[in-house]
C-alpha cells in the first residue's frame, strides 16, 4: 500500500520555525556573553543580601556605637 503524503504551505512554514527555532536555542547554549551577565548578575545579588544581613545583624550595635561616641563628644 502507497501513502502519498501532502506537504502544504503550513507544513513547510512549521519545519522552517523549528528549525530556526533549534538553530537560536544551539546559538544561545554557545554564546557565551548572556552567561557571563547571568553570572555577573548572580555576584552582584550574594554582595547584596550579605549587605543587607551584615547591616540587619549589626545595626543595632553600630548605632549605639555612634549613639556613645555623640555622648562623649557633648561632653
Amino acid at each position: 500500500m502507497e501513502v502519498d503524503y501532502i506537504i502544504n504551505k503550513h507544513d513547510i512554514k512549521n519545519l522552517k520555525e523549528k528549525k530556526e527555532m533549534k538553530n537560536g536555542l544551539s546559538r544561545m547554549i554557545r554564546e557565551e556573553d548572556g552567561q557571563g551577565m547571568v553570572e555577573y548578575g548572580l555576584i552582584i545579588a550574594g554582595i547584596a543580601l550579605a549587605a543587607i544581613a551584615a547591616i540587619w545583624l549589626l545595626g543595632p550595635q553600630i548605632g549605639q556605637f555612634f549613639t556613645d561616641i555623640g555622648t562623649q563628644l557633648a561632653a
